[in-house]
């Protein structure tokens, strides 16, 4: 395993989780470059993922049915065709996910992040659900937290009341 425990794998991890487009591929070609007698991108992959499974790190949580709804947008921006104009629209995707089952509501929202959407697409899904959770529990999105922390984040108050 010479071309990926050389450097070690533990910082691959680190670098794929701090840039959000970053993929083994890329990594596997960057290291390619630098070493063209090296592993082929399929075996890298293998290697790395086969290390990434035998890291064994479990973190259960335990949530009872109704008490959590997570709610946030996913990553980037998906594009909305319009089919009789050609126009693009981008659009975010908003997702709420209970706690104890991990049922899932999505939507793609146009016109992006702003609290209309945010206020608009929980509507949506409490309908979805039937009801409301105990606690919404959001990310640090800027529509949902107007100060972030993380022991004591201050949420936009049309929220909390």
């Amino acid at each position: 395993m010479a071309q990926a425990s050389r450097a070690g794998l533990a910082p691959i991890l680190e670098e794929l989780q701090k840039e959000k487009d970053l993929t083994l591929a890329l990594i596997w070609q960057e290291r390619r470059e630098s070493d063209p007698e090296g592993y082929g991108c399929s075996r890298f992959c293998e290697l790395y993922r086969r290390w990434l499974n035998k890291r064994d790190l479990v973190l259960r949580h335990e949530h009872r049915a109704g008490e959590k709804l997570f709610v946030d947008y996913a990553g980037a921006t998906i594009p909305i065709y319009d089919g009789r104009t050609g126009q693009v629209q981008e659009a975010a995707v908003f997702v709420a996910v209970q706690g104890a089952s991990s049922y899932t509501f999505a939507e793609a929202t146009a016109a992006g992040q702003c609290l209309g959407n945010w206020i608009g697409s929980h509507i949506r899904a409490f309908e979805f659900f039937g009801g409301i959770a105990e606690v919404v529990v959001p990310d640090n999105l800027k529509s949902a937290v107007t100060h972030p922390s993380y022991y004591e984040p201050d949420l936009n108050p049309i929220l909390v009341t």
